[in-house]
């Protein structure tokens, strides 16, 4: 948390703010991923409801 502090009153250098970009980028793909997984799902669920299959899946 520091560091990130550090970063925004500008006081970390410039290993650290390369540092923490590439984990913020790493994060950003991660989410995007997600994201992806979760339509899908909804799609397969959305499908499968229309097939008369949902309620076999649901708990």
């Amino acid at each position: 948390q520091k560091l990130y502090g550090d970063v925004a009153l500008g006081l970390a250098g410039p290993g650290e703010k390369a540092r923490i970009n590439q984990e913020v980028r790493e994060l950003e793909e991660e989410h995007k991923d997600l994201e992806i997984t979760i339509k899908e799902l909804e799609i397969r669920e959305t499908r499968l409801d229309r097939g008369g299959y949902g309620k076999f899946y649901r708990h």
